[in-house]
């Protein structure tokens, strides 16, 4: 209804005004005195709007008019409100005593009388008024030369810029045109979202983020002179990082010896066939001539490569180069020390593993940074659970009944029995009081012993793959430094079960924000030390090429020593009494079958499909 009376009393007033002018236009010969009276009684008009006051069914608007000059006061400038008529001038007088006098007069009174009282002002004022006016005007000027209405100025930002004489040598002119073109983006907004789901901990339920995004995408282009031509493009949503250009032009006449001087993105083509040219350079490229001899020096960065792909019988070859160091990090994780101990002894007898493990079934749960509502749990996990050789000792009431070659179980110690003893510990599976509880009656610390995740995600089996063998689990996406990584499973040796942690019928009749136990292969701590052996549980030895459908028909591996005093690439050690002259492969146990598969060392690198 507010919206419904602000437009009534607007129509009032367009039409009242209307109405108005529409009396008035038709007179030629009037009093200018008497019709200024009239509106000034019946409306009185004012450059202020005092109030609307409602009187029965119509509004009633009540102005006031402007009583000093039109520079000591502004006027209105919404058209509802009635504007001096035609006819009255300004005219300023200075007096003996150093004043200026404003006066208002109307060439229709009769001796051209004063419209408005006279007001008089000191020079400093008068000169302040000026200048104010002279400023508006020039910017008003300035902004209609950008929209292309000034005859002698064309669109642009920036105005034209006048360099001394002196710099016409180096640029051929002395003038400086820039033109720059496009939009700068900015949103800025605030997102609450609330998920009413009874199965999610309070305080999980309302996620908010700020939302801050930006897009810039300017090109500037512009002259110095006729000699310097510059070109830039950036642009914030570009695909590749070429398309971002940056480049500087200086050409000379042609007579003079220093003929282009080019800045930023610039190329290097050659005329020979046999050594190709470079595409995408970013520096310094000169030319030079003297007499018939021309001369070019360039200094910049490549940023592109040549990449070549031979494809064989309908295959793709390619090459890579990795560093040793370059492991794929926080991806593949053994499940327990005994899987990690037994490694390498399960795979002597390749082809064939001999660990004689199978694990049947894995529950994995990490750090939750999505907003999936979905298989939220809240877990405790312990590093020591399932191990025969726990690393810490000192739990209170925490026996060891295994060693190091027991398979992993919760058997091996009484740290699970203790976990799930609710009448020693009826507060530990409280989300809240967990921690208390670990720290003080266990004695455990967090991050080394334990950690908490409150909401942990449970991945599906598109989010991860696991060796059921070799027993070590690989993450589709690698975990960051702070997350942390959880399982439980269960598997068979030589015929016998084994479980670690508890499985989904282990607590499925406990209450959605119930504590789980599981087994924690990673923590929220990065320990890169070798006292603690969550740091050897993160798999080492497995690289990404970033390709897809290899095979074992013409792949080649070939492990290489760059040897930096001589520069020289080695495939075997030029140094060590039992090493010496043997090659790389070999002495890292690479090349043990031939290409049938038998136990003979062939000089290649054995490709064993799931395992190398």
């Amino acid at each position: 209804m507010r919206h419904k009376k602000f437009y009534i009393i607007s129509g009032f007033l367009v039409f009242s005004v209307f109405a108005s002018l529409a009396l008035v236009t038709p007179m030629r010969k009037f009093d200018l005195r008497l019709m200024t009276q009239r509106l000034s009684e019946s409306l009185k008009l004012s450059s202020n709007l005092d109030s609307v006051v409602k009187s029965g069914r119509r509004p009633r608007l009540k102005l006031r008019d402007r009583l000093t000059n039109r520079f000591s006061e502004k006027s209105q400038s919404s058209p509802f409100i009635l504007k001096d008529p035609k006819g009255i001038s300004t005219e300023f007088k200075l007096d003996s005593v150093g004043k200026i006098s404003v006066y208002e007069k109307a060439k229709e009174m009769s001796g051209n009388q004063d419209f408005r009282p006279a007001e008089r002002m000191s020079i400093q004022d008068y000169n302040s008024l000026q200048e104010n006016r002279f400023m508006r005007d020039y910017w008003k000027k300035f902004a209609s030369s950008q929209d292309g209405k000034d005859d002698t100025k064309g669109r642009g930002l920036l105005p034209k810029i006048e360099l001394p004489p002196a710099i016409d040598r180096i640029f051929g002119g002395a003038q400086i045109d820039l033109k720059p073109v496009g939009n700068i983006i900015v949103d800025v907004g605030y997102i609450s979202t609330f998920y009413d789901n009874p199965a999610t901990p309070v305080y999980l339920r309302r996620i908010t983020q700020l939302n801050f995004t930006n897009q810039m995408q300017i090109n500037l282009q512009g002259k110095i002179g006729d000699k310097l031509n510059i070109n830039t493009n950036f642009d914030t949503k570009a695909s590749f990082n070429f398309q971002n250009q940056l480049k500087l032009n200086w050409r000379t006449n042609e007579e003079d010896i220093l003929q282009n001087v080019e800045v930023g993105n610039t190329s290097w083509q050659l005329n020979s066939q046999l050594i190709p040219g470079v595409q995408n350079l970013f520096g310094i490229k000169t030319l030079m001539r003297f007499g018939n001899l021309d001369i070019t020096a360039v200094a910049a960065q490549q940023r592109s490569k040549q990449d070549c792909i031979v494809l064989k019988g309908g295959s793709q070859g390619k090459s890579f180069e990795i560093k040793s160091s370059a492991y794929d990090e926080n991806r593949h994780f053994f499940l327990s020390q005994y899987f990690r101990d037994n490694y390498e002894s399960s795979l002597r007898n390749l082809p064939v593993i001999t660990s004689g493990v199978t694990i049947t079934r894995l529950e994995v749960y990490v750090t939750n940074r999505t907003q999936n509502t979905e298989t939220l749990r809240n877990i405790a996990a312990f590093s020591d659970l399932g191990e025969g050789d726990m690393f810490n000792k000192n739990i209170p009431n925490v026996v060891l009944r295994g060693n190091k070659t027991t398979p992993v179980d919760n058997q091996n110690n009484t740290l699970y029995r203790e976990l799930r003893d609710s009448t020693k510990y009826p507060a530990l599976r409280k989300v809240d009081q967990t921690v208390n509880v670990l720290e003080n009656n266990f004695r455990m610390n967090r991050g080394r012993d334990f950690d908490m995740l409150r909401g942990a995600k449970r991945l599906t089996e598109r989010e991860y793959r696991f060796n059921p063998e070799l027993g070590y689990v690989s993450l589709i996406t690698p975990l960051r430094n702070d997350e942390v990584l959880a399982v439980s499973y269960e598997y068979t040796k030589n015929g016998i079960r084994h479980q670690v942690g508890e499985l989904t019928e282990d607590y499925q009749s406990l209450a959605n924000d119930r504590v789980v136990y599981l087994k924690m292969l990673k923590s929220s701590t990065i320990r890169n030390n070798l006292d603690h052996p969550m740091w050897n549980w993160m798999m080492k030895n497995i690289y990404t090429l970033n390709a897809q459908q290899l095979t074992k028909q013409g792949f080649q591996l070939r492990v290489i020593y760059k040897d930096d005093q001589t520069g020289i690439d080695n495939p075997n050690l030029q140094e060590g009494a039992k090493l010496k002259g043997l090659p790389l492969i070999r002495v890292l146990g690479l090349d043990k079958l031939n290409q049938n598969g038998d136990p003979q060392i062939d000089g290649n690198f054995d490709f064993v499909e799931g395992v190398t």
